[in-house]
């Protein structure tokens, strides 16, 4: 303005000056404050380019002063002894403007105009005046400014190459025989606000779904997360949550800081978790036989896949047979899909196949029951469970029965019974008892020794 500007409710102004800041009632009836900045003159030092309120309401302006408009409809007067506070870091800002008073001029005015937070010049020395008539001029809410500004323009028979760069610019020199396209970017790092942000990963999957949250935040002392499932609030920074029921569900992120101009932030993300299918499956045989029958009681599931542990080729059927040729212990594993979701389930058991127990049965004659998933229940291997009968009989070294049952669908934990106290380390006797239905094999019993470690 070239009049005289009023200032109202403004702790902060420069006397005489033509470029004012003012912010009105939401309803336009009145001021909340106004003021003015720059050197007193008859004319505004700058022609403004840029304008933000961040987040804690502090304001920021640039422009640049001089007469560039070649029809001088709005002539300043320059940016001869502005007001500076807190120069450009890297010595790329000036204290003082240029000769030519034709440089670019940044300043900030704190919250309700109570200061100068900051003023500071930026521009080439001499030729003509660094200004927007082209470029772009942009701020960003956490007091960034992004210019991209005419520079280095020549005079009669002259180049200039002095517009200040940072000594990682990509491009240092002015290779145009004109004005040159110059771009920076400052960050004034004026407001102390909390700022929320964070990441999810996997944001979409498959119940139950483990997400892992990557706390990206800013300035904040406390958390808060909201994981839309119902269940507690979480105070950690980086939380594991995971979501057993399938749903869409709202993932907020509140932080926290009573001692930032924005007091909390707040951030979220959708996470989508897909129902799962549930694979099931039974299975039956003749006694003594190699040939099995297998029938699917999954529930939500559709593409069965069954592979039997032999190399054998994937079968696809829904309730299929399968012959075992060879003796062992083979894993079956039935996959299926959910119909609509993708989702894909598991299950699996385990099919003993052996001619002889009396030849492939295992006795293993050291026990851990330490609860570390790994030799934690007693039992033997080399049985096949439709075909061989085997009772089992665990005595302690006072001749007390500690443990009676039938394997392998039994096994001793290593308590009482299975059920009572633990038991100490020691050495245990076994007498197992082995009726196999081939008609090839007879009855055995064979005993032994346990020891029992803990």
């Amino acid at each position: 303005s070239t009049g005289a500007w009023p200032v109202i409710n403004a702790t902060f102004s420069n006397a005489g000056s033509k470029q004012f800041i003012s912010k009105l009632q939401p309803d336009l009836s009145a001021y909340v404050y106004s003021t003015i900045f720059g050197t007193a003159s008859p004319a505004p030092n700058l022609s403004p380019v840029a304008f933000l309120v961040d987040r804690c309401q502090n304001v920021y302006v640039s422009g640049w002063g001089g007469g560039i408009n070649s029809l001088k409809l709005f002539p300043t007067s320059g940016t001869n002894n502005m007001p500076v506070k807190d120069q450009l870091l890297n010595g790329l800002g000036q204290p003082i403007t240029q000769p030519d008073g034709q440089d670019f001029y940044f300043f900030v005015l704190e919250k309700n105009a109570q200061s100068q937070l900051f003023g500071s010049y930026f521009g080439q020395f001499g030729g003509v005046g660094d200004h927007v008539d082209g470029g772009t001029s942009r701020f960003d809410k956490k007091g960034v400014v992004y210019q991209s500004v005419c520079s280095s323009c020549p005079g009669p028979n002259q180049h200039f190459d002095d517009f200040p760069v940072s000594a990682n610019a990509p491009f240092k020199t002015n290779l145009s025989p004109r004005c040159s396209n110059a771009s920076f970017k400052i960050d004034f790092q004026i407001n102390y606000e909390v700022d929320a942000k964070f990441t999810a990963n996997p944001k979409i999957g498959c119940e139950p779904l483990v997400v892992t949250f990557n706390n990206q935040s800013r300035k904040a002392r406390h958390y808060t997360w909201n994981f839309g499932d119902g269940s507690p609030i979480d105070t950690n920074r980086n939380p594991i949550h995971t979501y057993t029921k399938p749903g869409t569900y709202k993932v907020k992120l509140t932080c926290l800081d009573s001692f930032s101009c924005n007091i909390s932030e707040s951030d979220s993300t959708t996470i989508e978790v897909k129902e799962m299918p549930k694979a099931s499956f039974e299975y039956t045989s003749k006694e003594c036989s190699r040939e099995f029958e297998f029938k699917n009681t999954s529930e939500n599931a559709t593409s069965p896949e069954w592979d039997f542990g032999d190399t054998t080729a994937i079968n696809t059927e829904d309730n299929p047979k399968h012959t075992f040729v060879n003796n062992g212990y083979f894993k079956t594993i039935l996959k299926v899909k959910h119909p609509v979701s993708g989702c894909i389930d598991t299950q699996s058991a385990i099919i003993g196949i052996f001619d002889d127990p009396l030849k492939s049965i295992r006795i293993p004659n050291v026990f851990t029951p330490n609860k570390d998933n790994s030799n934690d229940c007693y039992t033997v291997s080399g049985i096949t469970p439709n075909c061989d009968n085997v009772s089992i009989k665990i005595y302690d070294r006072w001749g007390l029965l500690v443990f009676e049952g039938n394997l392998p669908k039994d096994c001793w934990n290593g308590k009482l019974n299975n059920t009572g106290p633990d038991l100490s380390s020691g050495t245990y006797y076994y007498i197992l008892d082995i009726n196999s239905r081939n008609p090839d094999n007879q009855k055995k019993k064979i005993e032994g020794v346990i020891h029992l470690i803990r």
